[in-house]
């Protein structure tokens, strides 16, 4: 009992929701918080009635699925309603995964992330973005981001964080290929998709991990978290959707939580305005990836002294 418990626990945690909700900012207010929520616009994909679903009923993708590799879609469990986990053919072909984000169209796609080995996660192709096409099901290599040194055997990362701005048609993504433990190599991605995949924007020589957006009193922003430190810096985003300026440090984990050093390796936002962070440790090895133990941290908007203010810390998995 206690093992399926813990399966449904790491399943939800790790899901990403899908709906239907259209494009367009969150309700929170800017003269209220200072902080308008960007809202997701997932689509539906065309495959889902092969799933074989409850209609209406809630689920999601899963990249940590009990005895499984690579993508899931799970139909989450509640009252009359059944679990039921759906794959196709090929959702392996990346090896584990990391962040999973879906467009407007109802395409995902997904970062690879070594778990405990590299045994199925083949280093060289740990920099590569996968596609799941929305009307075929289909995964496959969508896009290959260069970085500025070759991965080697010090570092088996790559792709560390994933995000849709679905006004923009943009994905962004954080990189530590080609890093170790003295030299950061990695780079930060905007990569348009509304055409075919572009990277329209690079900023490189710095590892990041969690990535997140929302506009900052009125002016949209990318918030990265740093794979070197407790850091949590902004980047000002042009209307293209490219970066403007210089990262701008924001908030810090350092000497928060149990572990006092904690990176941030999620970023997300509520519909209050709020910024969720994953804390976990990371050393630029697979050393104790099978026990995250994260520290959630939720921080609070200050529009009047333009400042993040903790709220709270929870054990937990965003």
């Amino acid at each position: 009992m206690l093992h399926n418990m813990r399966r449904f626990i790491i399943v939800i945690a790790a899901a990403t929701l899908l709906g239907n909700a259209g494009c367009r900012k969150n309700e929170t207010t800017i003269n209220e918080t200072g902080i308008t929520v960007i809202a997701e616009c997932k689509g539906a994909p065309g495959y889902l009635p092969r799933a074989g679903f409850l209609p209406g009923k809630p689920f999601g993708f899963s990249v940590a699925e009990k005895g499984t590799t690579g993508l899931s879609l799970v139909q989450f469990p509640s009252p009359g309603v059944p679990y039921k986990s759906f794959r196709l053919p090929g959702w392996d072909a990346a090896g584990h995964l990391g962040a999973v984000v879906t467009d407007r169209l109802g395409n995902s796609y997904v970062i690879p992330r070594p778990f405990i080995n590299t045994l199925k996660n083949d280093p060289g192709k740990q920099n590569t973005i996968y596609k799941v096409d929305s009307q075929t099901g289909e995964m496959s290599a969508y896009i290959t981001l260069s970085s500025e040194k070759q991965p080697h055997s010090g570092n088996p990362y790559g792709l560390m964080g994933l995000a849709y701005d679905c006004e923009t048609d943009i994905l962004y993504a954080t990189s530590v290929a080609g890093s170790d433990v003295r030299e950061e190599a990695g780079s930060i991605y905007a990569i348009s998709i509304g055409s075919g995949p572009e990277v329209i924007a690079t900023l490189a020589g710095i590892d990041a991990m969690g990535i997140g957006l929302c506009y900052l009193d009125g002016q949209k922003a990318l918030f990265v978290g740093r794979a070197r430190s407790s850091e949590i810096y902004s980047l000002t985003l042009s209307p293209d959707g490219g970066f403007e300026g210089e990262p701008v440090k924001t908030l810090t984990l350092e000497t928060l939580g149990d572990r006092g050093d904690d990176k941030p390796r999620k970023i997300r936002f509520d519909t209050r305005g709020n910024m969720l962070v994953s804390g976990i440790s990371f050393n630029f090895n697979l050393a104790n990836s099978a026990d995250k133990k994260e520290n959630i941290y939720t921080f609070g908007y200050d529009a009047a002294v333009r400042q993040w203010r903790l709220l709270n810390i929870r054990k937990g998995v965003l």
